[in-house]
């Protein structure tokens, strides 16, 4: 398979897929084609050398990781989070930011799927390989339910905090495979807990900049 790369100013680059270092950092359009030259896939990114470069195996398996949590008071100034750590690191280009509009009320799974669902109407952003929310039971199978709706097959874990506040309980999708071989070496309990810990800091950051604006239409 082979890529075509487009970057402000026209450039292009037709290149095998182990030659993608030699793309620039600023954003661009890529193109995946089959070696008949059939177009497969066009999709765009903010750094064109990492989202192209993210595509391609290595010895072991870094997940792209999806992280979501939910941040209101009461049911007001309600809002979801999206925060993305792929190769085991932070990718800013890639955090969203959701506005509730369909759940009134003090409803935190409801929202949860929301956010989900307008999540998984963007095909032009890059599909995670694992799910992180920041919750329990309720939450995994709110979100579980979504995915099976929209045939997706995405591993999830919840996480909740023990009924003091101090510790955390995790519950997982049978599709969840921590122990795999291929499993990135870093994907363990703690960049588990930094993904929801991240997504949770950026929903109350979000939350309190609209909150302190009155700007929730």
């Amino acid at each position: 398979m082979s890529s075509i790369c487009s970057v402000p100013k026209s450039t292009h680059y037709l290149l095998p897929t182990t030659h993608y270092a030699i793309l620039p950092s600023s954003p661009g359009v890529y193109f995946f084609r089959d070696k008949a030259g059939k177009l497969l896939y066009i999709g765009k990114a903010i750094n064109l050398k990492r989202r192209v470069s993210s595509y391609f195996q290595k010895n072991h398996f870094d997940p792209r990781i999806d992280a979501y949590d939910i941040s209101n008071i009461f049911g007001e100034y309600a809002v979801g989070s999206m925060v993305v750590f792929d190769d085991g690191k932070i990718d800013k280009d890639e955090y969203r930011r959701f506005k509730i509009k369909s759940v009134k009320g003090i409803f935190d799974t409801e929202m949860l799927a929301e956010v989900l669902n307008r999540r998984l109407n963007h095909n032009e952003w890059k599909m995670p390989d694992l799910i992180i929310i920041d919750g329990g039971l309720g939450q995994l199978n709110a979100v579980k339910k979504v995915l099976e709706n929209r045939k997706f097959k995405i591993p999830l874990i919840s996480i909740a905090k023990g009924p003091t506040r101090k510790g955390e309980k995790m519950f997982m999708t049978k599709n969840v495979c921590l122990d795999s071989k291929r499993m990135a070496p870093n994907l363990d309990r703690k960049m588990i807990l930094a993904a929801r810990d991240e997504a949770h800091r950026f929903a109350i950051l979000y939350h309190r900049k609209l909150k302190k604006g009155g700007m929730f239409n």
